[in-house]
Protein backbone atom coordinates (compact mmCIF):
# COMPACT_ATOMS: atom_id res chain seq x y z
CA UNK A 1 0.00 0.00 0.00
CA UNK A 2 1.46 3.23 -0.85
CA UNK A 3 0.74 6.43 0.92
CA UNK A 4 -0.93 9.18 -1.68
CA UNK A 5 0.09 8.98 -4.96
CA UNK A 6 3.05 9.66 -7.55
CA UNK A 7 6.50 8.95 -7.50
CA UNK A 8 7.96 10.12 -4.03
CA UNK A 9 5.16 7.84 -2.58
CA UNK A 10 6.51 5.45 0.80
CA UNK A 11 5.96 2.08 0.55
CA UNK A 12 4.58 0.23 3.65
CA UNK A 13 4.66 -3.35 3.70
CA UNK A 14 1.80 -5.46 5.52
CA UNK A 15 2.15 -6.08 9.20
CA UNK A 16 0.09 -6.14 12.21
CA UNK A 17 -1.04 -3.11 14.03
CA UNK A 18 0.90 -2.81 17.55
CA UNK A 19 -1.22 -1.33 20.62
CA UNK A 20 0.96 1.66 20.10
CA UNK A 21 0.29 2.28 16.85
CA UNK A 22 -3.88 2.12 17.59
CA UNK A 23 -2.85 4.66 20.53
CA UNK A 24 -0.91 6.66 18.23
CA UNK A 25 -4.20 6.46 15.59
CA UNK A 26 -7.06 7.48 18.01
CA UNK A 27 -5.17 10.23 19.05
CA UNK A 28 -4.00 11.59 15.83
CA UNK A 29 -7.82 10.99 15.03
CA UNK A 30 -8.93 13.20 18.33
CA UNK A 31 -6.34 15.42 16.79
CA UNK A 32 -7.20 16.11 13.35
CA UNK A 33 -11.19 14.03 12.89
CA UNK A 34 -12.16 12.05 10.02
CA UNK A 35 -12.57 14.23 7.06
CA UNK A 36 -11.28 12.87 3.84
CA UNK A 37 -8.52 15.37 4.04
CA UNK A 38 -7.11 14.45 7.46
CA UNK A 39 -5.96 11.14 6.71
CA UNK A 40 -3.07 12.36 4.51
CA UNK A 41 -2.34 14.55 7.55
CA UNK A 42 -2.68 12.06 10.23
CA UNK A 43 -0.27 9.36 8.15
CA UNK A 44 2.09 12.13 7.99
CA UNK A 45 2.29 11.87 11.84
CA UNK A 46 2.05 8.74 13.08
CA UNK A 47 4.48 7.77 10.64
CA UNK A 48 4.39 4.21 9.53
CA UNK A 49 1.50 3.83 8.04
CA UNK A 50 -0.31 5.29 5.14
CA UNK A 51 -3.23 7.06 4.67
CA UNK A 52 -5.40 4.07 3.58
CA UNK A 53 -3.92 2.33 6.07
CA UNK A 54 -5.35 4.40 8.99
CA UNK A 55 -8.61 4.96 7.69
CA UNK A 56 -9.10 1.46 6.94
CA UNK A 57 -8.20 0.54 10.60
CA UNK A 58 -10.34 3.65 12.04
CA UNK A 59 -13.20 2.76 10.05
CA UNK A 60 -13.03 -1.57 10.54
CA UNK A 61 -11.50 -1.48 13.79
CA UNK A 62 -10.76 1.61 16.27
CA UNK A 63 -13.84 3.76 15.37
CA UNK A 64 -15.87 3.62 19.05
CA UNK A 65 -19.26 4.09 17.27
CA UNK A 66 -18.48 0.88 15.28
CA UNK A 67 -21.69 -1.60 16.17
CA UNK A 68 -19.79 -4.49 17.62
CA UNK A 69 -23.01 -6.41 18.72
CA UNK A 70 -24.21 -9.50 17.05
CA UNK A 71 -26.67 -8.56 14.17
CA UNK A 72 -30.19 -8.36 14.44
CA UNK A 73 -32.93 -9.81 12.61
CA UNK A 74 -34.13 -6.59 12.09
CA UNK A 75 -30.56 -5.36 10.98
CA UNK A 76 -30.79 -8.66 8.61
CA UNK A 77 -33.86 -7.35 7.03
CA UNK A 78 -32.42 -3.91 6.07
CA UNK A 79 -29.21 -5.48 4.61
CA UNK A 80 -31.11 -7.54 2.19
CA UNK A 81 -33.67 -5.15 1.21
CA UNK A 82 -31.13 -2.75 1.09
CA UNK A 83 -29.19 -4.57 -1.25
CA UNK A 84 -31.86 -5.50 -3.37
CA UNK A 85 -32.73 -1.96 -3.91
CA UNK A 86 -29.16 -0.17 -3.81
CA UNK A 87 -27.36 -3.32 -4.73
CA UNK A 88 -24.01 -4.38 -3.05
CA UNK A 89 -22.40 -1.55 -2.39
CA UNK A 90 -21.11 -1.85 0.92
CA UNK A 91 -20.52 1.70 1.72
CA UNK A 92 -23.99 3.22 0.72
CA UNK A 93 -25.44 0.59 2.86
CA UNK A 94 -24.47 2.16 5.67
CA UNK A 95 -26.94 4.63 5.98
CA UNK A 96 -29.39 1.78 6.42
CA UNK A 97 -27.20 0.28 9.04
CA UNK A 98 -25.64 2.90 11.51
CA UNK A 99 -22.73 1.94 13.69
CA UNK A 100 -21.65 -1.02 11.27
CA UNK A 101 -18.76 -0.57 9.41
CA UNK A 102 -18.49 -1.69 5.40
CA UNK A 103 -16.51 -4.55 5.91
CA UNK A 104 -18.96 -5.78 8.31
CA UNK A 105 -21.68 -5.44 6.02
CA UNK A 106 -20.15 -7.20 3.17
CA UNK A 107 -19.12 -9.93 5.81
CA UNK A 108 -22.41 -10.43 7.16
CA UNK A 109 -24.62 -10.36 3.96
CA UNK A 110 -21.67 -13.07 2.61
CA UNK A 111 -22.11 -15.14 5.64
CA UNK A 112 -26.09 -15.18 5.38
CA UNK A 113 -25.71 -16.46 1.04
CA UNK A 114 -23.46 -19.32 2.60
CA UNK A 115 -25.82 -19.92 5.46
CA UNK A 116 -28.92 -20.52 3.04
CA UNK A 117 -30.27 -23.37 1.45
CA UNK A 118 -28.72 -24.21 -1.42
CA UNK A 119 -31.82 -26.22 -3.63
CA UNK A 120 -30.64 -27.58 -6.97
CA UNK A 121 -33.17 -25.33 -8.53
CA UNK A 122 -33.15 -21.76 -7.45
CA UNK A 123 -34.85 -18.50 -8.42
CA UNK A 124 -33.68 -17.80 -12.21
CA UNK A 125 -31.41 -14.60 -11.41
CA UNK A 126 -29.37 -16.58 -8.90
CA UNK A 127 -29.20 -19.74 -10.79
CA UNK A 128 -27.35 -18.01 -13.46
CA UNK A 129 -24.93 -16.39 -11.33
CA UNK A 130 -21.24 -16.37 -11.92
CA UNK A 131 -18.53 -18.49 -11.22
CA UNK A 132 -17.96 -19.33 -7.61
CA UNK A 133 -21.98 -18.28 -7.27
CA UNK A 134 -21.41 -14.66 -6.95
CA UNK A 135 -24.27 -12.69 -7.93
CA UNK A 136 -24.53 -9.45 -8.88
CA UNK A 137 -26.91 -6.28 -7.49
CA UNK A 138 -29.54 -6.91 -10.27
CA UNK A 139 -29.45 -10.79 -10.05
CA UNK A 140 -30.04 -10.06 -5.87
CA UNK A 141 -32.57 -7.33 -6.30
CA UNK A 142 -34.59 -9.58 -9.24
CA UNK A 143 -34.20 -12.81 -7.02
CA UNK A 144 -35.34 -10.40 -3.50
CA UNK A 145 -38.25 -8.63 -5.60
CA UNK A 146 -40.11 -12.51 -6.17
CA UNK A 147 -39.03 -13.97 -3.12
CA UNK A 148 -40.13 -12.53 0.82
CA UNK A 149 -36.88 -11.75 2.39
CA UNK A 150 -36.30 -14.56 4.55
CA UNK A 151 -36.91 -17.20 2.40
CA UNK A 152 -34.01 -16.27 -0.69
CA UNK A 153 -31.98 -18.98 -1.40
CA UNK A 154 -28.65 -17.73 -2.27
CA UNK A 155 -27.22 -20.84 -4.52
CA UNK A 156 -24.45 -21.49 -6.41
CA UNK A 157 -24.94 -22.11 -10.09
CA UNK A 158 -24.54 -26.49 -10.96
CA UNK A 159 -22.96 -27.12 -14.17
Amino acid sequence: DCSGSGSLAIRHHRRHWSADEDDLLRELVSKHGTDTDAWVTIAQEHGTRSRAQCRDRWQTVLDPNLKRAPWSEEEDELLIRGAASIGMHWSRLQTLLPGRSSHSIKNRFRAMQQQRPKPEHSVGALASAGAGGVIDSADASRALALQPAAAVPIARPTE
